[in-house]
């Protein structure tokens, strides 16, 4: 009996850190991140509600701030990403995308309407969902056809199929199904001229850079394929904010048309991210 007590006691009444370390139910659980103070988040969120329309100057320190945070570059790596790489798009806050384009660019919009029919990617909106991508792809209108590269109820495969058969001068989709097109060499964009970021809040008033999840896939989509035109000055950045015209789409519209959209046709639903 004694000898028992004994061994128990050896066992459960002496610890060691590698003992603890075997079981790790025993130790105490993560510390977790604090979080910003309040003052700082509603500053970050104001800053990016009006964004889009702010000066070129506030436009450039807030994409690539974000953009040089997110791959956490040097002031050196991201030369030439500054206020002479972004297209300032004139117009009045809700005027849409497809006016603001026509007045900032004029030949580059004629170019990409009349190549809608086919050719690389010249112009591409990036959203933070799909319900923003479809606003967006609104927003510019019928004038200029454009893919819908967003992973909502269709497959990548399906999406490459697309971008062979019927190639279009422009496109709109989400940072993480875009980037992934792309890698892949479905997407070609070696002669983009444009690339729209989309500053549309989510309910949580986050944008397409604060967002982790989507600002991961939208600073390795710029990253591989678009810093380097960009930097060149092949290719410049504008920023529109796809809820600020009044053109998020209905709940009708929001379904993929190539699912149907009657109460039987297809699965539907919420606005999550598309990635």
């Amino acid at each position: 009996m004694w000898e028992a007590a004994a061994r128990l006691g050896g066992r459960w009444g002496r610890h060691s850190p590698a003992a603890d370390a075997a079981r790790p139910h025993l130790q105490a659980p993560p510390k977790r991140r604090k979080k910003a103070p309040r003052a700082e988040y509603d500053a970050a969120v104001a800053a990016a509600a009006g964004i889009a329309d702010s000066p070129v100057e506030d436009q450039a320190a807030w994409l690539w701030g974000a953009y040089r945070a997110a791959l956490k570059l040097s002031a050196l790596e991201a030369a030439g990403l500054d206020a002479r790489s972004l297209l300032p798009l004139p117009g009045a806050p809700g005027a849409s995308l497809a006016t603001r384009l026509q007045a900032a660019d004029p030949a580059l919009w004629r170019e990409a309407a009349d190549g809608g029919g086919g050719g690389p990617v010249r112009v591409l909106v990036v959203s933070p969902s799909a319900n923003a991508a479809l606003a967006a792809g609104r927003s510019l209108g019928p004038a200029l056809p454009h893919h819908r590269l967003f992973a909502r109820h269709i497959k990548q495969a399906e999406h490459e199929a697309e971008l062979r058969a019927a190639p279009r001068a422009a496109a709109a989709g989400t940072p993480a199904r875009v980037a992934s097109l792309a890698d892949a060499g479905a997407l070609d964009l070696a002669r983009l001229a444009l690339l729209v970021l989309d500053t549309a809040l989510d309910v949580k008033q986050r944008t397409l850079l604060t967002q982790p999840d989507t600002a991961a896939a939208a600073c390795g989509l710029l990253a591989r394929h678009v810093a380097g035109r960009v930097a060149a000055g092949e290719c410049r950045v504008a920023l529109f904010d796809s809820a600020g015209g009044g053109t998020a789409p209905t709940k009708r519209e929001a379904r993929p048309a190539w699912r149907g959209g009657g109460r039987g046709g297809g699965r539907g639903g919420g606005g999550g991210r598309g990635g």
